[in-house]
């Protein structure tokens, strides 16, 4: 991806940034004015999620598959029902529980991201 350059950038007391020259958007439009806010809020919303992707919620995502695992084992849990859980149940759940801690980690990183635009642009007070 290209490196994208802002000039003649205008910042207001919400951090606001309005860009006077095109810039090439994530779509790859070109727009003549790129307009960002950032406000405290967002910053402080933006870091308790990051603090819950990183902290608790990928702890329990872990616990969860261990106990998913634990429950899979013919001489831990048998019968029917466990048989259902071992066959159907578990693995669908176990690869839902992974995608979401991907897409989780994925939104970790963009946030990095957002935030370290956020800085640059001058939003870091």
């Amino acid at each position: 991806m290209p490196a994208m350059h802002a000039t003649h950038v205008q910042v207001t007391t919400v951090h606001q940034y309005r860009t006077l020259d095109a810039l090439t958007s994530f779509e790859g439009r070109s727009n003549m004015a790129a307009r960002v806010l950032s406000t405290e809020q967002a910053k402080t919303s933006i870091k308790k999620i990051q603090s819950i992707i990183s902290g608790g919620l990928a702890d329990e995502i872990q616990k969860l598959d261990s106990e998913g695992r634990t429950l899979s084992q013919p001489d831990v849990w048998d019968g029917p029902l466990a048989s259902q859980f071992r066959d159907s149940i578990w693995p669908e759940t176990k690869s839902a529980l992974d995608k979401a801690k991907q897409e989780l980690d994925d939104l970790r990183d963009q946030l990095d991201k957002i935030s370290a635009d956020i800085m640059r642009a001058g939003g870091g007070s």
